[in-house]
């Protein structure tokens, strides 16, 4: 029992260790919005990562899982509820962010943020939050209602999210001084977030110029708010093709994945971050039960247009050979040397197909 502890504390360690090295540095250039009018309900986002590789995996109904975070905590266990399609660039269940079945979409996006100290309420990290959520609820209303029974136990990184549900709720979510600060529908004056605290990206700043970075997230944020503003005085209506639009605007030299969540048709439409391809995912034929495998498909798949059917088994193996390319990264990039290097070689890559097996069906 012992040398089980040793590993899963070890392994823990640094998988946030590496978690945070991805997540501090590449993507503080993030944008996402939402679109809602009587015909249109969308939500998009530019990512900024400097890591291109990652997969679109199917997470099942009626898998057994449990919260994970560095150190002894009162953690959270569940069963998931739902089914999700999650963006996954670092790992099985540490999404960057997802659409479950019922028209559920969490974000994530770096912030400045203060998480709660240890109550007791159930603790989770701040990426496997998203899945929670996801495998849980079917409206903002139940997301912002889960924070009296769970709290985040930062592990990596400070974080604030965006969430939108397919009855044309939406809101954000900060964490200020250790509280839960949310904006909601008729709060959310813009409905556009980026790498600032929402309460300081709505304040008049007159201050920004037109030869800043477009990394500055303030700036980002005004790109989208005048795209949208602009077309709603047109009186002209929301579309994904709209929403493409301000992503192209918005997003980065270092882009990686760009995506469209279509609420209303149950859709998610994604770039390849290599040939700029655009695929689209049908949500509704996805089977989520649990007999089935885990299926997942790369980013970078070759093939525009509709891909449902190239969705193939996820096993533990390609789990290993993403982490192999985070970590040839980081390597190359020089971010991981000595000790902590020879470390993530030993606990991290070597031991994360055992914890992907965890995952068991609970039918």
């Amino acid at each position: 029992m012992r040398h089980s502890d040793n590993f899963c504390r070890n392994f823990l360690v640094v998988t946030f260790y590496l978690i945070s090295l991805l997540i501090a540095n590449d993507i503080k250039a993030c944008t996402i919005f939402s679109l809602i009018d009587s015909n249109t309900n969308v939500v998009g986002k530019s990512n900024a990562w400097g890591l291109k590789q990652g997969y679109l995996i199917v997470n099942n109904r009626n898998i057994k899982k449990v919260g994970f975070v560095i150190g002894k905590d009162n953690l959270i266990k569940w069963t998931s509820q739902y089914g999700s399609v999650t963006f996954n660039q670092i790992s099985q269940e540490m999404p960057n962010g997802g659409i479950n079945e019922k028209g559920l979409v969490v974000e994530i996006l770096s912030s400045s943020a203060k998480y709660p100290e240890k109550d007791k309420r159930k603790a989770i990290n701040e990426s496997q939050w998203i899945q929670f959520q996801l495998d849980n609820y079917e409206n903002v209303d139940q997301v912002i209602a889960s924070e009296t029974i769970l709290r985040i136990h930062r592990a990596a990184s400070n974080m604030h999210y965006f969430i939108c549900d397919r009855f044309g709720n939406r809101a954000t979510i900060d964490f200020k001084n250790g509280l839960f600060k949310v904006y909601k529908n008729k709060e959310l004056i813009i409905p556009v977030l980026t790498n600032t605290p929402y309460e300081f990206l709505v304040r008049p700043d007159t201050s920004i110029g037109a030869k800043r970075s477009l990394n500055e997230s303030k700036l980002r944020f005004n790109i989208a708010k005048e795209l949208i503003t602009k077309r709603q005085e047109l009186g002209q209506g929301f579309n994904e093709a709209f929403a493409w639009e301000i992503i192209n605007k918005c997003k980065q030299d270092i882009n990686n994945y760009n995506v469209v969540y279509n609420l209303k048709e149950m859709t998610i439409s994604f770039n390849d971050p290599i040939n700029n391809d655009i695929k689209i995912i049908d949500i509704r034929s996805i089977n989520f039960d649990c007999s089935s495998n885990t299926k997942s498909i790369s980013f970078t798949f070759s093939k525009p247009g509709k891909v449902n059917e190239f969705f193939d088994t996820y096993t533990s193996d390609l789990n290993d050979k993403q982490i192999d390319i985070v970590y040839k990264q980081l390597s190359n990039e020089g971010r991981i040397v000595g000790i902590k290097r020879m470390m993530i070689k030993i606990f991290f890559i070597k031991k994360l197909k055992r914890i992907v097996k965890n995952l068991k069906c609970e039918s």
